[in-house]
Parts: C-alpha cells; structure tokens; sequence
C-alpha cells in the first residue's frame, strides 16, 4: 500500500478542519522557555511595558505561574513574522491580534496541565521509540535532510527541542491511549470512505518507488560517470539479481525516502510533482508493471524507478486511499481524547488567567473593512476556569500591570 506523499497535505486539510492555525505552528515550542520580550506587534503598550510587563503572569495553574508576558509576546512575534511571509496577506487588526493572544494562552495553559498529568503517569518512552518516530517523520513529511533543516530553521528551533518535543507528543499518546485507542478501525475507515467516495475520483496512475544516486558534482564528467556507473550496478541487482527493490532503496539510495523504501506512492498523470519532471513521468507511465525503469537523470542526480502497479482513471480503491484517510482520522481521536482529558484536569485545577497581562489592544467598536484575517468567534473560559481581572489581585510576586487609563479630553477654551 503506498500514497503520494507530496499531495497528501492538501488533501489532508480539506478532509479536517484543523483548529490550529498559525498560532499553533508557533506554539510548538516548550511553553516554559521565555525566549523573548516584545512582540513588535505594537500591543504591548496596552499592559504596560519593560520588565513589570515581560515578568506578568498571564496564566497560572494551582498558583504556580506557567506562562507568562515574554513567552506570549514571543510567540506572538512568531506568528505575525510568519503572518507576514504568506502571499496577498492582509494587515491584522486589533481583534485579530487579540484573538490569537488569548488561543495562545489557552493552548499553554492546556499543554501545561496535560504536561503535570503526564508526569504522574507510569508511562515512558524509549530513545529507540522517539528515533523510529522522527524517522518515520523524515521520510513522510521532509524530502531530505536539508529540508528538515530548513524546517528548524524556519521555526527557531534546535534540533534537540524537536526531539524533545517529539518525545512528549509520544508520552501523551501513551496516557491518551490509556483512556481509549487512538487507532481508527476498519469500519470507521470504511464509512469515512464511503461518505467523501466523490473525493477519489483520479486519473490514470502509477504505484511506483525510487532509488537516488546524487552527484557529487553534476557538471563534472567524471562525478557524472561515477554516478551513472553506481546506478547501473544497483538496477543490475534490482533486475537480473532479483533483489529485493524497498530493501536495496534502504541500503543504499540518498534520499529521505529510503526509509520506507523509495515509496513514493500513487503518481498521477500530468499532476505536476516535486520529483516527477516530464522525462520521469513518460518513463514510469510507459513502464509495465513489476518493472524498473532505465536510469533517468534528474535534478537530484541519476534515478531508477519500480513501477509496482498501474491503473487507468477512476475512482480510486480504499487500499490506495487508506494512509491518507488514517491520519485525519487518528489526529481526530486524539485531538477528542485530549480535550476530554483537558477539561477533567480543568475541572479538578485550580486554572486563574489574568487577562489584564496579555497586552490585549483596544479594538475599535466597527471593525474596519480589509482589516487582518477572518477573526474566529471569541473564545470563552472552559469550565472551571477564573479569570482574573482584577490586576491588584495578582499572585504573590507577580506584578502585573494594569493598562492606563485613557487621557480625558482637553476642556474646550472660553471663546
């Protein structure tokens, strides 16, 4: 069974709808490190500035702070430098601002709860398990290496944080599972298929997997031969040798996706890919099945292709759209059994958000039109939650400023 795992993105986000956003790229991060002071958003007037307001408690959990004014205005600069990277983006306004302040907020007070609960549990995660994740990861998500580390790059964090990170999300699975499986079963992959069956509808296709030879420099004639003499010999192993082609792709090609073999899942007639350029399509398509292309050169160096199966348009089979649908549908009872969790540990914590400190704007009574994203509906307090709003009443060596009272106006002069 395999799957396009360029494509599968997109399709994944039109078939859940994902509560995340922008906000929780930035979230992604331990909410206990306050990495920075100020968000360059231009709210910070609004609980004060300098230490005072960097040091507030935005929220606290059995009076012990858990986040604070610096971690939110750092996360925050995160998503508006984000924000500012996409295309034909519109500038935000105060609600939408203010909005993504309080999910913030909320998120990390929800991971900090769930964070204590974990820590009680008797569960644990091997070094072993967090490798095999972040493998699996590499090959599914990330192209290659540098992509990943792009990908760190672009989220200011370590590779480290990204392990630890990933080691976490393993832990809560665990407890999660402890209360229901996680594992969409056949029934439930069955009905989803049925009811978005409109969805599958492909044209011609390949099943087909790769293995990668890079050059070390492909305008130089000898690292070129080199390359091509190195591709010949794998595909002589893979053909006359009748070697096992996944097995071989793990040993010895030079991509990510070595990992699952060189899958690259179903490739779609004249969908234009990352790997797939025209001389790659022509050759796969005209491939029979069970069969391993002549070496083709590509950007990324020189390339085998096996073609595993081959079908003509139409509606595609639930074997080949399993992996895509699984996903969602696991991520949809996580997202279910972590919110339960939440709202249990809410219930029996004692959860204070002192709004006063989370550098909310003043927004306008109309809000002006093309100004900022489409702001979601206002998020209220979950059960058993206070809100703090009254900023004398702060935790014990915590201040937190109030915002200032606006200037009355000037009386008008005696004509």
């Amino acid at each position: 069974m395999g799957w396009n795992h360029f494509g599968k993105g997109a399709l994944i986000a039109t078939l859940v709808v994902s509560t995340a956003g922008l906000e929780m790229a930035a979230c992604g991060k331990k909410t206990t490190e306050a990495t920075a002071e100020g968000s360059g958003s231009g709210a910070a007037a609004a609980a004060g500035s300098g230490a005072a307001a960097t040091a507030a408690a935005c929220a606290t959990i059995d009076g012990k702070v858990v986040f604070t004014r610096a971690q939110l205005d750092a996360e925050m600069a995160e998503i508006l430098e984000r924000y500012a990277k996409m295309p034909e983006q519109r500038a935000t306004s105060e609600r939408w601002r203010n909005q993504r302040r309080r999910r913030i907020v909320q998120k990390a007070v929800q991971d900090a709860l769930v964070a204590q609960h974990v820590g009680t549990q008797k569960v644990e995660v091997t070094d072993a398990e967090v490798e095999a994740a972040i493998k699996k990861e590499l090959g599914i998500v990330f192209e290659n290496e540098q992509q990943f580390g792009h990908f760190l790059t672009s989220h200011k964090q370590t590779k480290e944080e990204y392990y630890a990170e990933k080691r976490q999300e393993l832990l809560v699975d665990k407890v999660l599972a402890l209360r229901g499986t996680l594992e969409p079963d056949d029934k439930e992959l069955g009905e989803f298929y049925e009811q978005n069956k409109e969805r599958w509808n492909e044209g011609e296709r390949v099943l087909a997997s790769r293995i990668t030879i890079r050059l070390k420099n492909s305008a130089d004639p000898a690292s070129d031969k080199e390359g091509l003499d190195r591709i010949n010999q794998i595909r002589t192993r893979v053909t006359t040798g009748k070697e096992d082609f996944a097995k071989v792709a793990q040993e010895v090609s030079e991509m990510a996706d070595k990992s699952r073999g060189g899958d690259l899942g179903w490739v779609v007639k004249g969908r234009r890919q990352q790997f797939v350029n025209d001389g790659v399509e022509a050759a796969i398509f005209k491939a029979g099945k069970n069969t391993v292309t002549a070496p083709i050169k590509t950007q990324l160096g020189y390339e085998i292709f096996q073609v595993r199966d081959h079908r003509e348009a139409g509606v595609r089979s639930m074997d080949e759209v399993r992996d895509i649908i699984y996903e969602p549908l696991r991520r949809r009872r996580r997202d279910r059994l972590r919110m339960e969790l939440v709202n249990e540990l809410q219930q029996k914590a004692k959860v204070e958000y002192t709004e006063v400190a989370w550098g909310l704007e003043t927004e306008p009574a109309v809000e002006p039109a093309g100004s900022g994203a489409a702001a979601p509906k206002p998020m209220g307090l979950p059960p058993g939650v206070k809100l703090q709003a009254n900023p004398q009443a702060a935790l014990p060596g915590v201040k937190v400023v109030a915002p200032a009272a606006p200037a009355a106006p000037a009386a008008p002069k005696a004509p």
